[in-house]
């Protein structure tokens, strides 16, 4: 993965690595208080990983996360590729 000028990472590919670390710790930031100013950057970047190809298979992998933010991002993900791949 290459770090990005705003300090986040690019979204690579996710057909070898269907969880990536970086992604789940911006999940759960997202979801913690105090994100501030990061919340719509982060909404972003995991916006363009739930409309990717391998959107499916992200969000299938992280229905079984421990964490429930990220089982509920997951389902969120079924949501938002339900809306737009259809």
């Amino acid at each position: 993965m290459e770090e990005t000028t705003a300090g986040f990472w690019r979204l690579s590919s996710l057909r070898n690595n269907p969880i990536l670390t970086n992604d789940l710790q911006l999940i759960i930031q997202m979801y913690q208080p105090g994100g501030g100013s990061k919340v719509s950057r982060i909404q972003e970047t995991l916006h363009k990983l739930q409309r990717s190809p391998d959107g499916w298979q992200l969000a299938q992998n992280l229905l079984s996360h421990k964490e429930e933010t990220v089982r509920f991002f997951g389902a969120l993900t079924f949501i938002v590729k339900l809306n737009t791949d259809s």
